[in-house]
């Protein structure tokens, strides 16, 4: 086990114990305390974040309106929404925030499947944010939390999935690719039994990421290949996108220029509409790197003007990081 595997455990292991507890207490009494809210109940609650979902300042009101009325299972759902949007707008600090006060209110109610959910979200936070400690733990939290529960219903299923992929990630972050091979494998199993074309593809796809790392290519190629046509089954633009810029990773370490940039154009092309701007610049910077391999300076300079922008507009440190290295580059 390595060092950095060894810290993760460690430090995980007092929030694992609290999350055994905290278990416990709960499981016994889940099922009586989800009951309490009726069916009817629920899907007003879902019909209102549905409409109200596609913009961060709706579910905001619709979060105060719930508060307001005392309606817990509505503060639960909107705070998880809410989240997610705060974090696709690189406001980690504000999701994690909003997440944490999701998960106090599914604890306060005993509604294991919505605490998983919101340990998850919050472990996705510090995870995009960059704490991987942080990460580790909520994610560590969540696995033993979904593993507790005697339920079987998809979303408890589901949850132990999200867990072990956000695992994974972090050891695939660290390094620590035996680790994250295992991780992404369970993964793998449960969304295949779940039947899930997009979680599939995911971790096809983060698969690939561990064969890259091991300069592995055809392999590596051969699950990103995967994971592109499940992507597309599930019609999920995004995960087409980040095929998209996984194969160019591949034809651009092969030295095969010609076609990273059409894969990274792909990438570009269906992400620049997109309200996911640190996605998008995932691709813009791979196509800079490949448009300054060829000397073609030109191109490269003014999508680097329009990077610059972007990152400073979403404050993406990482990405501006990495657009400073590249403009010492081109000059």
């Amino acid at each position: 086990m390595s060092a950095q595997t060894y810290n993760i455990r460690r430090r995980s292991s007092w929030y694992v114990f609290l999350a055994c507890i905290v278990a416990v207490l709960t499981l016994s009494a889940c099922t009586q305390h989800t009951d309490e809210i009726s069916d009817t109940e629920k899907e007003y609650v879902r019909n209102l974040i549905s409409e109200a979902k596609s913009n961060a300042d709706s579910l905001q009101a619709l979060n105060d309106r719930f508060a307001a009325d005392g309606n817990i299972y509505g503060i639960i759902l909107t705070c998880k929404e809410l989240g997610k949007k705060l974090r696709d707008r690189n406001q980690f600090d504000d999701a994690i925030r909003i997440h944490s006060h999701g998960l106090e209110r599914a604890l306060a109610i005993h509604d294991t499947i919505e605490s998983v959910q919101a340990l998850n979200n919050i472990g996705t936070d510090y995870r995009r944010k960059g704490d991987m400690m942080k990460a580790a733990e909520f994610h560590y939290q969540a696995l033993n939390l979904a593993e507790q529960s005697p339920d079987t219903c998809f979303n408890a299923r589901k949850n132990r999935v999200v867990a072990l992929n956000g695992i994974g990630n972090i050891q695939l972050t660290l390094g620590n690719l035996n680790e994250a091979d295992s991780a992404f494998r369970k993964a793998l199993a449960g969304e295949i039994n779940l039947g899930s074309a997009l979680g599939q593809a995911i971790n096809y796809a983060n698969i690939g990421s561990i064969f890259e790392s091991k300069e592995n290519y055809d392999s590596a190629y051969q699950y990103y290949s995967k994971s592109l046509k499940l992507n597309i089954e599930a019609k999920s633009e995004l995960g087409i996108a980040l095929c998209h810029n996984h194969l160019g990773n591949i034809h651009e370490k092969l030295q095969r220029y010609n076609e990273a940039i059409d894969s990274y154009q792909e990438a570009y092309n269906l992400m620049k509409e997109s309200s996911d701007r640190w996605h998008w610049l995932e691709s813009s910077l791979s196509l800079i790197r490949v448009y300054l391999e060829l000397n073609d300076n030109g191109k490269a300079r003014a999508l680097m003007n329009e990077a610059f922008a972007t990152a400073s507009e979403i404050n993406s440190i990482e990405h501006l990081s990495r657009l400073s290295l590249l403009a010492y580059r081109l000059y």
